[in-house]
């Protein structure tokens, strides 16, 4: 992604135009590994492990920074930060599996601090925005996205509907919770652009 680069308050605020983008997004998708916002992504990290649920995207109970950046680096696994311009903190986080041509499986996290309506905001700018991102060496953006939620995290996917994910269908006993070593039912859900809630992907007030 190419981008301008200004200096604001004695830090770099960092601006790329993703492919396709014609929004001035108040939320805006980065790649995680980008080096100006190294910083920021290692505080966002330090700030989740020990929260809620985020142990679902490992494959062990706490998983340290040194298992953060092997996540990170996974070719198979695209991983993205989301960020709040204005605050220049990582509101959130994205990380896409089983990417195909056309499809590709998806986590969402967000950082304690953003709650309610500002986590739908932060979530529906990042999903808005993959919708127009090329992932692949194709050339071109995505299709759809895949969730695939524990049916007792009543609030992620009341979140998820806000966000316009649609329910495809429950699979049965198919979830590992490692913080409570107990496996649960999950929820498939699917995204396209089309279902993204325009109304929750504010823009920057100028």
């Amino acid at each position: 992604m190419e981008g301008e680069k200004v200096c604001v308050k004695g830090h770099e605020k960092v601006r790329y135009k993703i492919i396709g983008e014609k929004m001035d997004y108040k939320y805006r998708l980065f790649p995680m590994n980008e080096p100006d916002l190294y910083d920021r992504v290692l505080r966002y990290w330090e700030d989740i492990l020990d929260d809620a649920d985020q142990q679902r995207i490992y494959s062990i109970a706490h998983p340290t920074m040194e298992d953060i950046g092997r996540m990170l680096s996974n070719r198979g696994t695209y991983c993205f930060a989301v960020l709040d311009v204005d605050s220049l903190r990582v509101a959130g986080d994205v990380c896409l599996t089983e990417v195909t041509r056309v499809s590709a499986n998806v986590h969402f996290g967000i950082h304690p601090s953003y709650r309610g309506r500002q986590a739908v905001y932060a979530i529906s700018s990042a999903a808005h925005q993959l919708f127009n991102t090329p992932i692949t060496q194709t050339g071109k953006p995505l299709l759809s996205f895949i969730g695939h939620t524990p049916v007792t995290n009543t609030l992620a996917i009341k979140f998820a509907h806000l966000v316009g994910f649609k329910d495809i269908g429950v699979l049965t006993k198919s979830l590992f919770i490692s913080k409570s070593s107990i496996t649960v039912d999950g929820l498939i859900t699917q995204i396209r652009q089309e279902d993204v809630n325009m109304k929750f992907v504010p823009e920057r007030k100028q």
